[in-house]
């Protein structure tokens, strides 16, 4: 696929890592689920008349193998000494009676795949370019992306508004905001949120108005329509800037 737009973050091209990585790291996923479940004693059988009592207790055996294989993952942790899931992995590789578990699980190959696919799945690359503005372009995924990232950023905005009113009016008592002086931490936090808040309820604008156009037959960003091509660019932007 070819790059869309002014960005060539716009879409992935075939020399981008991720467009490889997504494929192996569907099948790896696949096949560290099937290896677990088929050794489980819940297939039913279509020739026997379904009995429910029967049904609860394989579903029982499927969640005491859930809750097994999420305990060994935690005392796996604790014996490298990372309770944090995010960096285990990195370190589990380096011990070699630990590899093959890693590899064989299916929770390793989960980041991978997941970050691929935030590139390769939606098509979407992390711009949400024209001519995302039509559905016949681009599949459901987009939608669910952009659903996804309405809430997001309605999240980032209620908690800014939450971390500068308890800024504003639950400090400590004596600190006065015009006399007192605030450790740079807090004081850049303070401004990020306030940036935050300025920036996200335009993109939350934008992501709507790219819902409108592709199910709503508006005309913000397509062109044959009288839309603006470039508008979508702006309102990112806008948001983009101060993000980064």
């Amino acid at each position: 696929t070819t790059a869309s737009g002014s960005k060539d973050v716009a879409y992935p091209r075939l020399n981008n890592f991720s467009v490889w990585l997504l494929p192996a790291g569907l099948i790896s996923s696949l096949r560290a689920l099937w290896d677990g479940v088929s050794t489980l004693p819940i297939r039913l059988n279509a020739n026997k008349q379904f009995n429910y009592s029967n049904w609860r207790a394989r579903a029982r055996n499927l969640e005491d193998f859930i809750i097994q294989g999420a305990t060994e993952d935690k005392k796996l942790y604790k014996a490298i000494g990372f309770e944090n899931e995010s960096f285990s992995y990195i370190y589990v590789l380096g011990k070699a009676d630990k590899t093959k578990l890693v590899v064989n699980d299916l929770i390793s190959w989960m980041p991978s795949t997941t970050r691929a696919s935030n590139l390769t799945m939606t098509m979407a690359g992390w711009t949400f370019t024209t001519p995302h503005s039509q559905i016949r372009f681009t599949g459901r995924a987009v939608d669910m992306a952009l659903v996804g990232l309405i809430f997001a950023t309605i999240a980032s905005i209620i908690t800014s508004v939450n971390l500068i009113a308890t800024w504003r009016f639950l400090r400590g008592k004596g600190a006065i905001y015009q006399k007192e002086l605030f450790p740079i931490y807090l004081i850049s936090v303070f401004i990020c949120l306030r940036m935050l808040l300025l920036c996200s309820p335009i993109l939350t604008a934008g992501f709507i108005m790219l819902i409108a156009d592709r199910h709503f037959s508006t005309a913000f960003f397509t062109t044959r329509a009288g839309g603006d091509i470039l508008l979508f660019h702006h309102i990112f932007w806008f948001f983009g800037h101060p993000e980064v």
